[in-house]
């Protein structure tokens, strides 16, 4: 508490800074729903059987396009396999 200030002073800054107003609800309210997308995102990524199947594919196909050198084809195909879960 700063020197000169009374405690009920600091009693009712603090409590202000506790209360919420409709914005802060609305922004929790956000959050909260972007949380539970997240975590349906997340689980329908590891229970689907044939995600890992698809990126060897691409990585495949990857491997025989024909514009880029070696090393680019190279390293993107080890960041596309790296997707692999």
């Amino acid at each position: 508490m700063p020197l000169g200030s009374s405690l009920f002073g600091y009693f009712i800054s603090y409590k202000t800074k506790l209360t919420m107003n409709d914005e802060d609800e609305a922004f929790n309210e956000i959050e909260k729903q972007s949380i539970w997308r997240k975590r349906a995102v997340q689980a329908a990524i590891s229970t689907n059987p044939y995600r890992n199947i698809v990126i060897e594919e691409v990585a495949q196909q990857v491997e025989r396009l024909t514009g880029f050198g070696k090393d680019t084809i190279d390293s993107l195909t080890i960041y596309i396999r790296e997707m692999k879960k």
